[in-house]
């Protein structure tokens, strides 16, 4: 799916090489360890839903010096995620913890 582009309101959306190559093969390893070990929305599971995690954020993006360390990662469902990025700018800023 990497450099494949897709529909959003009706413009065509591609993503930056520069942030493709942070979601590359490492990423997409890391990444499913972690859902492996919280399978469940972390936002959700705070309210007292049980819904499975789509979703794995940094809580401080790679742009403002976060990681993939697991204390910087957070599994959510897309909703939640969605509602989280727009409160935040995608900036990292939303205390999830």
């Amino acid at each position: 799916m990497a450099g494949s582009a897709s529909k959003i309101r009706g413009t065509s959306y591609q993503r930056d090489p520069k942030i493709n190559r942070r979601h590359g093969r490492q990423w997409r390893k890391i990444r499913a360890r972690y859902v492996a070990l919280h399978p469940v929305c972390e936002q959700c599971q705070k309210e007292g839903r049980l819904t499975p995690t789509q979703e794995v954020h940094r809580v401080l993006p790679l742009s403002l010096g976060g990681s993939h360390d697991f204390t910087n990662l957070v599994a959510l469902f897309k909703p939640c995620h969605s509602r989280i990025s727009a409160l935040d700018g995608d900036r990292g800023t939303y205390c999830y913890r």
